[in-house]
């Protein structure tokens, strides 16, 4: 057992299970997700045979009637969900919510970021991703793994809105393009062992 999973061990042992009934649609979203999603792996995710987990969610919160602190625990559909600004300016963020490596912290650290991110112009990726206590072989690698092909996703996503917008845009020079909207800009934040998977990501570059 390596330490990623002594980690999340320790943080499903603290987490208050106050469970939600809401449940996991076929293509792994939950009922609170932004309704673009972006699959990561076609099929059964690497090192999943046999593996059966099933996402669930959790409320943290002390004072749930004031406000909520809810995380998804038990990650079987690795995925990116996909929050766009009203006015976007060519830039993303690519949101990882810690947890510990036994749960992601959806909310706090993933939806009420990206609306922020958003009113400043910034389209943001929230990535749900594997847990190493879940049983997946090269278990420690799991969430670097789904962190990977997160990247190339919203790399994608980016690129055929320029296309789309370059297509809406006939006449105008390259120029007035860049001066629109300029190359793409993609940020990443993790907190607590998120963090760490954010700088594997960016060392893997």
């Amino acid at each position: 057992m390596d330490r990623r999973e002594l980690i999340g061990l320790a943080t499903v042992a603290v987490i208050s299970t106050r469970a939600f009934a809401e449940t996991m649609a076929t293509d792994g979203s939950l009922p609170n997700d932004s309704k673009e999603i972006i699959a990561l792996w076609p099929g059964t995710p690497q090192g999943g045979e046999g593996v059966s987990a099933k996402s669930n969610i959790v409320e943290t919160s002390q004072t749930p009637d004031l406000f909520h602190d809810r995380a998804v625990m038990h990650v079987g559909v690795p995925l990116l969900t996909v929050y766009r600004a009203a006015r976007p300016n060519g830039s993303a963020f690519l949101l990882i919510p810690g947890g510990g490596y036994g749960a992601e912290f959806f909310e706090r650290e993933g939806m009420e970021p990206a609306q922020v991110f958003n009113r400043s112009g910034i389209t943001c990726f929230i990535l749900r991703y594997r847990l190493p206590g879940d049983g997946w072989a090269n278990h420690s690698d799991v969430p670097l793994q789904d962190a990977q092909r997160a990247r190339i996703g919203e790399l994608v996503v980016l690129r055929v809105d320029r296309v789309e917008q370059q297509r809406g845009t006939a006449g105008q020079t390259e120029q007035e393009l860049r001066a629109e909207r300029p190359g793409e800009r993609i940020g990443g934040h993790g907190d607590f062992g998120k963090g760490s998977c954010c700088c594997d990501l960016s060392a893997d570059r």
